[in-house]
């Protein structure tokens, strides 16, 4: 079957094309040879192949239905958005009358005009968006899936994993404020002269920090931020890095006399309970809050907000980016456990990065690949 149906066969009237006084397969045959399938952080993938002119196919395709098929993975881009809109659109059987609303709203124009109730032209109008409004449902298709998940209560949209966001405005500040000699960098990079010539103006990104006002039980405001949330993690948590404290844990309020109610012992039936990190002493919220560690196999991933991280291939900016990963990535409450006094920020990147769990480099792979 591969050798009749997936033998890719050049030839001037199908695929051969004259291009610099050569001909050259338009469908850039022969492929490279590979003994396994691959895809790197960068987003190239290839399947695996061990002849030059047979292109990726599906065996269970082949064998069922006994014609040529061709293999493409689609990662992101106009190719996978278009293929998401198709199949989401046949699988949950789109209205079909969709392109007869205007007709329909033209229907409850004769009657709204013959039935007036109102002088006033204000609610005329109002009397007349409700009537459309009616009969638009009353005609409309909808699917089976929507409606079940309106009975259900699901609302208008299924995603199948959460999302905690991730500020990144207040870990840029605080690496800053941490290290100025990135502030500076950052002031000289944002500096324009301003429109009259006179003087020098700046802007970067230290007006992005997400500060929170909250009112303690006493009527107290106070700020909060969710830098300030993770340097004065509890105990607990003190092995856990900035990123895994936003997807791994949550936020709680509580009372001092449900302080130990949650906590169940090993006698106790029914799943264990969450392991709860009350915050440091100094925390403005230590005495109404506390932290929440997820299950074990959650589907909760990070949202960014903010400016995204920087990237690692520009040499101006590198020392920039190893200090965020590692304010991202490595376990840490103060300065000195970033890097050392004089240690270099590749190295002590570097020294992360050849410890690192495979979790932690998958994602230093994603973050690179938004550039890619």
């Amino acid at each position: 079957l591969v050798r009749s149906q997936q033998l890719h066969t050049c030839s001037r009237a199908t695929c051969l094309r004259v291009t610099c006084d050569r001909l050259i397969c338009k469908r850039r045959a022969p492929w490279p040879l590979s003994d396994d399938d691959y895809v790197d952080e960068r987003g190239n993938w290839g399947p695996r192949r061990t002849h030059g002119y047979i292109n990726a196919y599906c065996p269970a395709l082949l064998t069922t239905m006994r014609c040529n098929n061709d293999l493409k993975i689609n990662t992101n881009g106009a190719d996978t958005k278009d293929m998401a809109f198709y199949i989401t659109a046949y699988a949950t059987k789109k209205q079909k009358k969709s392109h007869n609303l205007s007709a329909l709203m033209a229907s409850a124009l004769p009657y709204h005009m013959n039935n007036l109730k109102y002088d006033d032209v204000h609610e005329c109008n109002r009397l007349l968006i409700y009537r459309c409004i009616n009969v638009i449902n009353r005609e409309a298709e909808l699917s089976g899936p929507q409606v079940v998940s309106y009975l259900m209560g699901y609302g208008d949209t299924f995603t199948s994993h959460n999302y905690a966001a991730l500020y990144t405005g207040p870990l840029f500040s605080t690496i800053k404020a941490l290290y100025p000699e990135f502030a500076v960098e950052a002031t000289e990079r944002y500096a324009y002269q301003s429109k009259s010539g006179e003087e020098e103006c700046t802007d970067g990104d230290d007006n992005n920090d997400v500060i929170m006002l909250l009112c303690s039980r006493r009527g107290e405001l106070y700020t909060c931020s969710q830098m300030q949330d993770y340097l004065q993690h509890g105990a607990e948590l003190d092995n856990v890095s900035l990123l895994a404290f936003v997807c791994d844990t949550w936020e709680e309020q509580y009372t001092p006399c449900d302080k130990d109610s949650n906590q169940r012992t090993s006698h106790t039936r029914g799943q264990p309970a969450h392991m709860r990190s009350p915050y440091h002493e100094d925390h403005p919220k230590a005495q109404s809050h506390r932290r929440v560690c997820r299950a074990k196999g959650h589907n909760t991933l990070p949202q960014i907000v903010g400016p995204w991280l920087p990237r690692q291939d520009d040499s101006s900016t590198y020392d920039f980016y190893c200090a965020c990963m590692l304010a991202l990535l490595k376990p840490w409450r103060i300065a000195a456990d970033l890097k050392g006094r004089d240690e270099e920020w590749s190295a002590a990147f570097e020294h992360m990065e050849a410890s690192c769990t495979p979790w932690a480099t998958r994602v230093l792979a994603g973050l690179q690949y938004y550039y890619d």
